[in-house]
C-alpha cells in the first residue's frame, strides 16, 4: 500500500498551522492532498477516519476548524508512526558497548558548570574544563557531551581548545569521526584527530579538502594522505606546486609510502640532495632505503680506508653525518654488514677530521646517550644502540650480541640494551653482572669506583623506565626530539635495582639523572619484594639526606614507622612552613603521642627562626594538644 499521500497530507496540515485556519479555504495544495488520500479510506477504519476528518476541514461552512485541525494532525502523526520501517539490510547483532558509548547518571547540578564552560564564552571556562578533567575525567566520556566537547576544538581561546584536543587524542575512538567532520570548517585539530582515528578510511574526505584549505590546515590534510598508496601520484605532482610547510607535508607523506614511483623519487633525491632528504627519511624503515644508505656508507668508508685517509673534506664529513643520521633504526642485511665492517675499523675511524675555517676539527657524531658527541669509530656502537631503541627487532639484537663477542667491550652498551629487549631476566643478570665491580652493601651509601665497562652498563640502566598503567618496563630515548620506547622481554630483575641503590648517596648517572629519580621511576608497587626493598632503602636514605618526596613514596611502600623523619627533614630545611608540617603529620600513620613528639623535635630545630612569633606559640600549643591525646587531624 502506498501511503505517500498521507505524508503529503501531514506536510500540508503542518503548513496550515503556520498560515492559519482562515486561509484553508484558499489552500489548493491542501485540497489536492485531501483528494489524494481518499483512496486509502477502504484500507482500514483508521484511514477512513483520517479521510473523513480531513474532508471536514475543507468543507464549506466548516466550524471550529482550529480544534479539528489539531485532532486531524495528531491522528495522522500517530498513523504514520505505526507505519515506520527500517531500511538497513543484514543480520541483527547485539550492540557492542564500550567506554565511548557510556552514559553517566549525573545530576544536572554536576553537569551544568561543565556544559556552560563548553558552550559559552568568557573568562573562567578554561579552569572549569581543566578542573573537571582532573577531578572527574570519566565525565568527558558521557556520549551526551560529545558534540559540545568536539565543538570546543574551534574555541577562540587556543589553550582551551588544546586541552580538549589532548584529551580526545588520548581517549577518542573511531565513533567520534562523524562529529569531527561536522564543524563549520576543517581545522588542524579536527584533521589531526580524524587522521589518528580513521587513517586511510577517510581518504576521500582528505582529498575533498585540498581545494578549500590553506596554510597549516592544508598541511595537516596533505599529511593525512600518507595512509593510502593510491595518493602517490597526486603527492608526487604536488612536490612541484606546494611551498613552505605544505611542501614539507608532501615530502613527509611521500616518505611514509613505499611504491615503485615513490622509491624512484627518493632514490634520485638521496643520491643528489642528501641533506634535504634527512628530515624526512631518518625515521622510516623501508628495506630499499636501508639498503641504499648502507651502500653509500659502505662506499664512503671503503674509499677512505683504501686511501688510508682520515682527513675528510667538508663534503665528506657532511655526507657521513647525514647518512649515519638516516641509518638509525634501519636493519636490512646490507645495513647489518655495514655495522660489521665499521666494527673492524673503529680505531681507523676515531681520528677522522676535517678542515673548517683553516682549523682542524675532529669528526664527532651525535649518537651517545651521554648527550655528547663521540669520535666517529666510537659513535658506531651508539648508532646501533639508537637503532635498537627505535626498532627493537631480532636482527639488530642478534647483531649487537655478535659484535660484543667478536670485538669486545666497545659494543657493550648496545649488547646490554639488546639483552633487555630479547633475553629472559635471569639470563641478562648472569651474562652482564660479571662486568660489575664490588659494591658496598646496603644500607651503606658510599661512592664506589666505577670501571669503564660498568659505566657503560649504567648508561643503559639510566634509560630504563616503568609504565604503571601497563605494568611493563621499557628502554627509552629521545632522538631528534622524538621519544622512542622499546619494551623489555621480561620484568626487570630486582638485582639491578639493588645495584642502582649501591651507587652512592649523591650519584648522578651518565645522562644527568638523579639516582633516586631513576629508582622511583622503576618502582612497581604491585611487586611486594620490590616494594619492601624500596621501603627499606628510602627509610635509610631519608635519615641521611631527607626529601619531602620520600614521605609519599614510603606511604606507597607500606612504611609504618615515620618517627624522626620529618624532624630530620626540618633540620636541613629551616624555611619549612608551619602548614606544610601539619599537612605531612596529618598524612602520616602516627599516633597522637608520636605526632606530638615529632612536632616538639621540629620546634626545637626551628625555634631560632620563629622565636617570639605567633607561629611558635601555635605550634607549641598544638604539640601539647597532641601529647594530651588530641587528634592529629585537628591540626591547623
Amino acid at each position: 500500500m502506498n501511503i505517500a499521500p498521507l505524508y503529503e497530507l501531514k506536510d500540508r496540515l503542518d503548513a496550515s498551522l503556520t498560515a492559519g485556519v482562515k486561509l484553508m479555504d484558499e489552500d489548493f495544495r491542501l485540497k489536492r492532498a485531501v483528494e489524494q488520500v481518499q483512496p486509502l479510506a477502504e484500507a482500514s477504519p483508521v484511514f477512513a477516519k483520517v479521510c473523513a476528518m480531513s474532508q471536514s476541514l475543507i468543507a464549506p461552512g466548516s466550524t471550529n476548524r482550529a480544534t479539528t485541525l489539531l485532532d486531524t494532525l495528531a491522528l495522522v502523526n500517530a498513523v504514520l508512526m505505526t507505519q515506520g520501517v527500517t531500511g538497513v539490510t543484514g543480520e541483527i547483532a547485539p550492540l557492542e558497548l564500550g567506554q565511548d558509548t557510556n552514559y553517566r547518571q549525573k545530576p544536572y547540578s554536576a553537569l551544568a558548570p561543565l556544559i556552560d564552560a563548553l558552550t559559552e564564552k568568557g573568562s573562567g571556562r578554561h579552569s572549569i574544563i581543566t578542573g573537571t578533567l582532573k577531578a572527574d575525567p570519566d565525565l568527558f566520556s558521557d556520549y551526551r557531551l560529545r558534540p559540545l566537547i568536539v565543538n570546543v576544538l574551534d574555541d577562540s581561546y587556543w589553550e582551551t581548545a588544546k586541552v580538549v584536543y589532548a584529551w580526545l587524542m588520548k581517549n577518542a575512538n573511531r565513533s567520534f569521526v562523524p562529529l569531527l567532520k561536522t564543524g563549520k570548517q576543517a581545522t588542524v585539530f579536527r584533521i589531526e584527530l580524524i587522521d589518528k582515528l580513521a587513517g586511510p578510511d577517510e581518504n576521500d574526505y582528505y582529498v575533498s579538502l585540498l581545494e578549500s584549505t590553506q596554510k597549516d590546515v592544508r598541511a595537516a590534510v596533505i599529511n593525512a594522505l600518507r595512509h593510502s598508496p593510491a595518493n602517490a601520484d597526486l603527492l608526487l605532482s604536488m612536490v612541484k606546486t606546494e611551498k613552505g610547510n605544505c611542501k614539507a607535508a608532501v615530502l613527509g607523506a611521500l616518505a611514509a609510502m613505499d611504491t615503485p614511483e615513490v622509491r624512484a623519487y627518493w632514490s634520485k633525491e638521496l643520491a643528489k640532495k642528501t641533506k634535504s632528504c634527512q628530515p624526512y627519511l631518518w625515521n622510516v624503515s623501508h628495506e630499499w632505503l636501508s639498503d641504499q644508505l648502507a651502500d653509500q656508507l659502505t662506499a664512503l668508508l671503503s674509499k677512505l680506508h683504501a686511501e688510508n685517509r682520515t682527513d675528510l673534506s667538508v663534503g665528506e664529513f657532511e655526507t657521513l653525518s647525514l647518512l649515519t643520521g638516516m641509518a638509525r633504526g634501519k636493519s636490512s642485511e646490507k645495513m647489518l654488514d655495514f655495522y660489521r665492517m665499521a666494527a673492524t675499523m673503529t680505531d681507523f675511524m676515531d681520528p677522522f677530521s676535517y678542515q673548517l675555517d683553516n682549523r682542524l676539527k675532529l669528526v664527532e657524531l651525535p649518537f651517545a646517550s651521554y648527550r655528547r658527541n663521540l669520535p666517529a669509530g666510537e659513535a658506531m656502537q651508539y648508532l646501533l644502540l639508537n637503532s635498537l631503541i627505535m626498532n627493537p627487532c631480532p636482527a639488530l639484537a642478534d647483531l649487537a650480541t655478535e659484535l660484543l663477542e667478536k670485538h669486545g667491550e666497545t659494543w657493550l652498551p648496545a649488547a646490554f640494551a639488546a639483552a633487555f629487549i630479547s633475553l629472559p631476566a635471569d639470563e641478562i643478570w648472569n651474562k652482564f653482572s660479571v662486568y660489575l665491580g664490588e659494591k658496598p652493601k646496603f644500607p651503606v651509601f658510599k661512592e664506589p669506583e666505577l670501571k669503564k665497562a660498568e659505566h657503560q652498563l649504567i648508561t643503559i640502566l639510566d634509560m630504563l623506565g616503568f609504565n604503571p598503567q601497563s605494568g611493563h618496563y621499557f628502554l627509552h630515548e629521545n632522538i631528534l626530539e622524538t621519544s622512542f620506547e622499546a619494551p623489555l622481554k621480561e620484568a626487570l630483575d630486582i638485582r639491578w635495582i639493588e645495584y642502582i641503590m649501591s651507587l652512592g648517596i649523591n650519584k648522578k648517572l651518565p645522562r644527568g639523572t638523579d639516582k633516586e629519580v631513576l629508582l622511583m621511576d622503576l618502582l612497581d608497587l604491585r611487586d611486594p619484594q620490590l616494594r619492601e626493598l624500596m621501603r627499606k632503602y628510602v627509610s635509610e636514605r631519608a635519615k641521611l639526606k631527607p626529601d619531602h618526596h620520600y614521605f609519599d613514596l614510603l606511604l606507597k611502600c607500606g612504611q609504618q614507622d615515620f618517627c624522626g623523619l620529618l624532624a630530620a627533614y626540618s633540620k636541613s630545611n629551616r624555611y619549612m612552613g608551619e602548614h606544610f608540617v601539619y599537612f605531612v603529620l596529618r598524612a602520616l600513620p602516627m599516633t597522637s603521642q608520636e605526632a606530638g613528639e615529632e612536632l616538639k623535635a621540629i620546634i626545637k630545630q626551628l625555634e631560632p627562626r620563629w622565636k617570639g612569633t605567633s607561629t611558635l606559640k601555635n605550634m607549641n600549643r598544638n604539640a601539647e594538644m597532641l601529647l594530651a591525646g588530641g587528634s592529629v587531624q585537628s591540626l591547623k
